[in-house]
């Protein structure tokens, strides 16, 4: 749940992000384009850490074998 929770916020910073690119096609500011893919790879990786954190949470729930 707390994935989620976590996950659904990032998502629609994604996709205002995509759109705003969208809308950007047009602006010959380079700085516009480069802040739109810094918020891009800053969302993939904080989404990446609450995978990994959710993969990290598993492990408790498994068996470990030697």
């Amino acid at each position: 749940i707390v994935s989620h929770d976590l996950k659904s916020p990032l998502r629609q910073i994604y996709s205002f992000v995509n759109l705003l690119e969208h809308e950007a096609k047009s602006i010959n500011n380079t700085n516009v384009h480069e802040y739109l893919e810094n918020l891009k790879k800053q969302s993939d990786k904080s989404l990446a850490l609450i995978n990994a954190l959710l993969d990290y949470s598993r492990l408790g729930k498994k068996n470990i074998k030697k």
